[in-house]
């Protein structure tokens, strides 16, 4: 019968601080900033009629600043700032033929020193209005340069540099955090996007594909610089259309040669419709704007990807560079007027502080251990030596079409040879060899050889077709349940590269199959590892999937894995209790008992939304547990944060730092308990650290403890025998919504809960 046991929990807001490892000198991407202890006063505004664009706003306060002779900061939404204070005002501005009433009553008092919440958003504005000063481009929330433009022509891309700058309330003080951003503009307008599409459309509904190939893209007007992003394309209208501009009626042709002298060539095109939350329906020419980011195809092309890269991935040392280049970009006298008014100064010199570099872990196999290289890296180990627990491979089928007969015999030999290494026991397939690539072909062959006891299903196939592979994962996860592994003849056909493919292949399949690669030690028994994250469905819109891993073994190498599915913007809490409650049933049934202990990685949580997570999800959690007689474990919850800004780099060397460093002072952030750690190696341009902000913890585990078992989860992920930025349970529970989300759609059958299948 269950229990009301549960837990009492509170939100963690005291820091804490840990002493493993050897220390280590940092310079992170921090400015130390300071504000003198001064008041802002703060005013809401509110426009009568309403006004939609926030450029007409502006406009309208510039008049109401002029005639009522008042300095104030405008928010871009409801409120303005100032350091002197005057009288709630009602005034009559009349502009482009409007006559609007605005109003403006005072809200409160700002104390900028302790930077409040409210402060915190002046300070931001500030910074903005500083880039804006230096003529940056504002595109989604980062700031560019137009004159740093690095054009590629041959593949028809443009590069601007720029910056994301964030004021952080830290544990040392207010800090601005500024990083390097790279933007990529396509020369390409949408308007030959369209033609393109229309010349290669095969059958089918033009405004469907445009749909399905715009909606939700971003694009940029060149005539202002501004990014928008689509919502809709509108093929009932086209440029004649006309609309009420100055007292009169104009179309969009007219507006275009009125305002930016610029001539329209094609009358005929669609119009893109661009939904800015209380602003209405603001209509793009395709003409006029060009298309950001990068293809699909863009992506897959190794030579395009390589020559983007030698301008996108910058090194430590550049990095730094351009970070130091803005500081002395803001000794510009209009920077200094701006930030002198509200009593701001920027520190001359990035923020040094102290670090700690964590013990690489040991490697442990079936009768090898390995301490992990400085580069916590073991593919080494892994070619030659058993693994932890092999699963013999005696019942399996293989497809694969007549043309690829060599290549499929040459990959078997080659899997057997690996295994045979490795002590793994591959017996010879059940084969059926199909005369063509059609997915109904692969999927009757596999059919007719199907038994009950197959423990995979590996298909060769020529290409990588997202149909076929969507339609061979959806039938292998629930009408057919079995782990499946598709590979690409192409992947088997360089000669160089032949053994190490087969060996991944070769650890893959076993981990799909139940198999354990290899663990570290990790003292802490009766405990269960979760990760969480959530992927929004590519087929199924406004559809959600969160997937829930939980590990059931000491080792954490064995995951009970499930998804949910829930509407955009629908709270996921009773999902998550489910997810739990389910979770520990199987840890009970495996182990015979319950986890003492629960460590959960929640990711996929933006700033905003922490406070949601303690307060929606976390009781929801909890309840789970009382769903088993006085049962009450100790609980921590921890959210991983992956997109973040934060740069931290060797002082002396001005290089990477090694796997395992963890900075927990100085720059984390005020009132709570966080702290970064860079897990991977990386060779290639600059490490970025993962945060780990802790909102609940009643473990009685030290912050060293909590620190040391985060990373030695970094090198549980067995795709690659190496550290990951997440812990591993993180990084299946993203893999596991990838595919549910852009493949399978639906929840997979119950027998492959226990299973890596989503690898």
């Amino acid at each position: 019968m269950a229990s009301a046991a549960a837990n009492k929990l509170q939100l963690c807001t005291t820091q804490g601080y840990g002493t493993s490892g050897r220390p280590i000198d940092l310079v992170s991407n921090f400015y130390a900033m300071t504000i003198k202890d001064s008041q802002t006063q703060q005013y809401r505004v509110d426009f009568t009629p309403e006004i939609g664009t926030r450029k007409v706003q502006e406009k309208v306060l510039r008049l109401l600043s002029k005639q009522k002779e008042i300095v104030f900061i405008f928010d871009g939404g409801s409120f303005l700032f100032s350091k002197s204070k005057f009288p709630n005002l009602s005034h009559e501005i009349e502009f482009s033929g409007t006559k609007y009433v605005v109003d403006v009553k005072h809200t409160g008092t700002i104390k900028t020193q302790n930077l409040p919440p409210t402060a915190s958003q002046l300070m931001h504005i500030i910074v903005s209005r500083s880039f804006h000063a230096k003529k940056f481009v504002l595109i989604q929330r980062k700031h560019f340069d137009p004159k740093t433009s690095i054009a590629i022509p041959k593949h028809g891309v443009e590069i601007w540099s720029g910056y994301s700058a964030a004021v952080v309330n830290s544990e040392s003080g207010i800090v601005l955090n500024v990083d390097v951003a790279k933007k990529i503009l396509r020369t390409e307008n949408v308007l030959n996007f369209i033609k393109n599409v229309q010349k290669d459309l095969r059958g089918g509904n033009l405004q469907d594909k445009l749909t399905e190939l715009l909606v939700g893209s971003i694009v940029m007007t060149r005539y202002n610089n501004r990014t928008y992003r689509i919502d809709k394309v509108d093929s009932s209208k086209n440029p004649s259309f006309s609309f009420e501009y100055l007292g009169q009626k104009i179309t969009l042709a007219q507006y275009l040669k009125t305002k930016y002298s610029i001539t329209l060539k094609d009358m005929q095109q669609p119009i893109l419709v661009s939904q800015k939350k209380g602003q209405g329906d603001i209509l793009l020419i395709p003409e006029c704007c060009s298309m950001t980011g990068l293809t699909d195809e863009m992506i897959k092309d190794f030579r395009v990807m390589q020559d983007i890269s030698e301008h996108t991935r910058v090194g430590p040392q550049a990095r730094l560079e351009q970070i130091r280049s803005l500081r002395d970009a803001f000794k510009d006298p209009k920077v200094q007027t701006i930030l002198g008014e509200y009593g701001v100064s920027i520190e001359p010199n990035l923020k040094s502080l102290k670090g700690r570099v964590l013990e690489q872990e040991t490697i442990c196999l079936k009768q090898k251990t390995q301490k992990a290289t400085d580069k916590a890296n073991w593919d080494n180990l892994m070619r030659s030596d058993e693994i932890l627990q092999a699963v013999h491979l005696k019942d399996w089928g293989f497809v694969y079409t007549s043309r690829d007969s060599e290549t499929a015999q040459s990959f078997l030999s080659g899997l057997k040879r690996i295994g045979n290494g490795m002590k793994i026991r591959i017996d010879d397939p059940v084969v059926s060899v199909i005369d063509n690539d059609r997915t109904e072909s692969y999927v009757d062959a596999f059919k007719k050889i199907l038994k009950p006891v197959f423990q995979i299903a590996v298909f060769l196939v020529p290409g990588l077709k997202k149909d076929r592979y969507d339609q061979l994962k959806q039938l292998l996860t629930s009408s057919m349940p079995i782990p499946s592994q598709c590979i690409q003849t192409k992947t088997l056909q360089n000669e160089k590269r032949f053994n190490s493919v087969c060996n991944k292949i070769c650890l893959q399949i076993q981990a799909k199959c139940g198999g354990q690669i290899w663990k570290v030690a990790i003292p802490i028994t009766k405990f269960m590892v979760v990760g969480i994250d959530v992927y929004h469905d590519t087929v199924n819109k406004g559809q959600s999937v969160l997937a829930f891993c939980a590990s059931y073994n000491d080792s954490c190498t064995k995951y009970y894995s499930i998804p949910s599915f829930h509407r955009t913007g629908q709270e996921i809490s009773a999902n998550l209790r489910l997810c739990m409650a389910e979770s520990l049933k199987h840890y009970s049934a495996i182990n015979g008992g319950l986890p003492e202990k629960i460590f959960i990685y929640r990711d996929g949580v933006g700033d905003g939304q922490i406070d949601a997570v303690f307060k929606m999800e976390v009781p929801h959690i909890n309840e789970a547990f009382t769903e088993f007689k006085n049962y009450a474990p100790k609980l921590a919850v921890i959210i991983v944060k992956k997109r973040i800004s934060a740069r931290f780099f060797d002082e002396r060397a001005v290089s990477n730092v090694p796997p395992g460093t963890v900075i927990d002072r100085d720059v984390v952030p005020a009132k709570a308990y966080s702290f970064y750690l860079i897990a991977q190696s990386v060779t290639q341009g600059s490490a970025t650290p993962t945060q780990y902000h802790v909102i609940v913890d009643n473990t009685g585990l030290k912050p060293d403890h909590l620190q040391i078992l985060t990373f030695k989860l970094c090198h549980l992920y067995v795709n690659w025998s190496g550290t990951v930025r997440v812990p591993a349970p993180c990084q299946y529970a993203h893999k596991y919504a990838l595919l549910i989300g852009q493949s399978i759609h639906r929840t997979p059958a119950k027998r492959l809960c226990s299973t890596l299948h989503f690898l």
